[in-house]
């Protein structure tokens, strides 16, 4: 199963379902019907991330994996690290500098216009970022989703 990392900034996007769209640097590893893992920040330790409540299926995952106990487990909170699994719906290449319809792909990919996500390409991936090839992967809702957002986010 391929998996599927974001930054913090996504989390509670990722967990409501108002995010259900990724654009990565042009890739091969995804393909319709894929069941993807979704983490937040999977490079970062578990322990620096932020709590979250867990759902029934994230509890069960808690436990079958093995995770590091902490007090807040009693509370229904954890760190949100394995946030749950998607299938992928839809993969396909974009080439920015030439889509029509960049305010609808930036709100599908979380961001509020398209100047906020050109603002957000260029600031990771640099000026020319608009020349580049681009891999969009989308997904209808989660199959497992192991966290509930934070209620303060949106």
């Amino acid at each position: 199963m391929p998996a599927l990392s974001f930054q913090g900034e996504w989390l509670d996007k990722l967990l409501s379902g108002e995010k259900q769209q990724t654009t990565r640097p042009q890739t091969d590893r995804f393909k319709v019907g894929d069941v993807a893992h979704v983490y937040n920040q999977q490079r970062l330790r578990i322990m620096d991330k932020p709590l979250r409540r867990m759902t029934v299926a994230g509890v069960d995952m808690i436990y079958g994996r093995g995770y590091p106990f902490i007090n807040e487990f009693h509370h229904g909170m954890y760190h949100a690290h394995f946030l749950g699994k998607v299938k992928i719906t839809e993969v396909y290449d974009i080439l920015p500098v030439n889509l029509s319809g960049r305010a609808g792909w930036a709100k599908a990919d979380g961001f509020t216009d398209f100047e906020i996500a050109d603002t957000w390409f260029r600031s990771h991936y640099g000026d020319d970022w608009l020349m580049k090839t681009w891999t969009v992967i989308k997904w209808d809702g989660w199959l497992e989703r192991y966290f509930e957002q934070d209620i303060g986010q949106s």
